[in-house]
Formats: C-alpha cells, sequence, structure tokens
C-alpha cells in the first residue's frame, strides 16, 4: 500500500512539471527546392512578460540548425538598435543568408511570476532567393500552473527545447531544411 501511495504521489508530482506542444497548424510551398545552408533566426518573440523563454527558443533553434549542417545565425530586434532592418540587411547580407525564419507569438498567458503558462509561438521561413515566405507553422504550448519550488518560473529552457524540437520537425518534414541525423 505504501509503494502504491509513493508512486501515486511521485505521478502527482511529476505531471505538474511538463510542457506541450501541439502543432496547430502548418503550411508550406509545394515547390520548395532544396534545403536552406544559412538561415538567420529572428526572434519577435515577445519579452513583456518578463520570461526570456523568447531567447531560450530562439538560441536552441539556431543549435538545432547548426547541428542539422544549417549554419543559422540569430538575431533579437527587440534588443537596442536604432535601426533592425538595417542590422538584419547586414546579416543577410554579410553571412550569405538563404532563409530566413521569423519567431513571433501570440494569446500568452502568464502567472504572477511571469512564468509563461501558454502561448501560441508562430514560425515562418522567408525564402531570399524566391523573395517570399514559403513556410509557416504554429504551436500551441501550455503548461501547469503549478511548478515544483519555481524551478521554470520565468527561465523555462525545457519548454524551450520542447518548442524547437517541434518547429524542427515541421522543418524537417515539409523539406526547408534537410533530414537530421
Amino acid at each position: 500500500m505504501r509503494k502504491k501511495i509513493s508512486n501515486l504521489l511521485m505521478t502527482i508530482f511529476l505531471s505538474g512539471c511538463g510542457a506541450t506542444v501541439n502543432n496547430i497548424g502548418s503550411v508550406h510551398d509545394k515547390n520548395i527546392s532544396g534545403s536552406s545552408k544559412h538561415m538567420l533566426v529572428v526572434n519577435n518573440l515577445s519579452n513583456d512578460n518578463l520570461s526570456k523563454q523568447g531567447e531560450f527558443i530562439s538560441e536552441d533553434l539556431k543549435n538545432k540548425l547548426n547541428s542539422c549542417n544549417v549554419l543559422a545565425y540569430t538575431y533579437n530586434p527587440n534588443g537596442f538598435s536604432l535601426n533592425p532592418n538595417a542590422d538584419i540587411n547586414s546579416i543577410i547580407s554579410d553571412y550569405k543568408i538563404d532563409r530566413v525564419i521569423s519567431l513571433t507569438n501570440r494569446n500568452i498567458t502568464v502567472n504572477q511570476n511571469h512564468a509563461v503558462l501558454s502561448q501560441v509561438v508562430v514560425a515562418k521561413v522567408y525564402d531570399m532567393a524566391l523573395k517570399k515566405n514559403i513556410w509557416m507553422s504554429e504551436y500551441q504550448y501550455n503548461t501547469s500552473e503549478w511548478h515544483f519550488g519555481g524551478i521554470w518560473a520565468r527561465h523555462d529552457v525545457k519548454a524551450a527545447q520542447i518548442t524547437t524540437k517541434s518547429i524542427m520537425a515541421g522543418l524537417e518534414n515539409d523539406g526547408v531544411i534537410g533530414k537530421c541525423q
């Protein structure tokens, strides 16, 4: 009986710690040819809620792209800049960027500790040669109100990794990037 209670308590404990990410819609140009070699990740994720999750998502996405033989760079227009468009154009030119992935979010819910409880993350890919968007996908992120001891409050690295794993799967499945090992 003691073991059953212990297992039940552990299940309850762990269930409050997890985040889920579901793809709620995706569309891509059926004529995509070739995978990207150089990508710029533009982090337009809101930081109004005092969370650093947007930075974690963009950095983790850059790292995952790099591990898939796509040279990736990040730019955060929420930082200090007098002309973010000129900054982005300079990066595109200097690093021979062939595709730009823009990350935005909406429907953000936070708790009193500024932890993100839910949001929709929108990822769009713009092809520089074609001069048009070639891919777009939306992901619904949800997590529990309760976080054990505030471990994940504000800096939910694990949630960012789950989000970028979903984005990478979409990029691979729709042929925006090659298959990762």
